[in-house]
């Protein structure tokens, strides 16, 4: 019996030996704390409270040493845990800001990259602008001249042809039975040396306008008939044209027939109104340019 006593009292001795050298809580957290600091950004940007932490904790491992479980060990200890903290909210800190100063600058270089841009775009969308406004008063400026040689020229065709504007076109209409006989598509001789004139303007501006050659006819006949007659006259028209030296690129001849009428159809005067070549200037095509 006084042996198991016995027993039970070294036991009791070993336990309360082993709990004397375990470390207090407090030095326990202040060492987790410290190691996690040490393994952050504390060791880099925040050295000087990294270095006050480590002293604190030293100080309470050093106590632990010579008097353990000491009030003013745990005291120590919970010093260096909360200088380590602070220490790891410094580093935490500094860091956010250099993030922050960071982002910064990279939002400021995309802002002054998009403004770059922006200007750059600007202004070449104003020197284009200004390379139009140039090209569209240059064209204004040749169809003014264009319109004045044909005003002049039509002078000598008053009494077989007019000049008028369309929808941004000039449009010269030519009497039919000036140009050809009935039924014919061969240019007669005093229409062609009335077409000289003409060809002489258009061929001065014919790299800056579409001409159009277009033939009509009155009703009388098949429609398949005055179709098939209005594109002959229109061809023979391009091809006299041509020939004068207007560029065949800038001419197209086309066959509209009856079904463009200007006047009544029942009548003599109305059918001879009718028959008729219309040479179609268009300036658009230079003002797009």
């Amino acid at each position: 019996m006084k042996l198991l006593h016995l027993s039970g009292l070294l036991c009791t001795a070993a336990l309360a030996s082993a709990c004397a050298h375990e470390p207090s809580a407090n030095l326990q957290t202040a060492r987790a704390l410290y190691a996690e600091a040490e393994q952050g950004h504390a060791a880099t940007v925040a050295k000087a409270d990294l270095y006050e932490a480590k002293k604190a904790l030293d100080e309470a491992e050093s106590l632990k040493k010579r008097k353990r479980g000491s009030k003013l060990e745990k005291d120590l200890a919970y010093v260096a845990a909360r200088k380590a903290q602070y220490a790891m909210t410094v580093a935490d800190l500094a860091v956010a800001r250099q993030d922050e100063k960071e982002a910064y600058a990279q939002r400021t270089e995309v802002l002054e990259s998009q403004r770059d841009r922006s200007r750059n775009q600007l202004a070449k969308t104003e020197q284009e602008l200004n390379q139009k406004e140039t090209m569209l008063r240059q064209a204004e400026a040749e169809q003014a001249a264009l319109r004045n040689r044909l005003n002049d020229a039509m002078a000598s065709l008053s009494e077989v042809a007019t000049l008028k504007d369309e929808q941004g076109k000039m449009v010269i209409t030519l009497n039919g039975s000036v140009l050809f006989k009935t039924a014919s598509a061969t240019l007669l001789p005093t229409a062609q040396r009335r077409l000289m004139e003409v060809a002489a303007v258009l061929r001065e501006y014919d790299e800056n306008n579409t001409i159009v050659v277009e033939g009509h006819t009155d009703a009388r006949g098949s429609k398949d008939y005055n179709a098939t007659l209005s594109l002959h006259r229109a061809q023979s028209v391009e091809r006299f044209l041509e020939g004068q030296g207007v560029d065949d690129d800038a001419l197209r001849a086309v066959g509209r027939g009856e079904a463009e009428p200007v006047a009544d159809n029942d009548s003599p005067e109305g059918r001879a109104n009718n028959r008729r070549v219309e040479i179609i200037i268009d300036k658009n095509t230079v003002a797009s340019r």
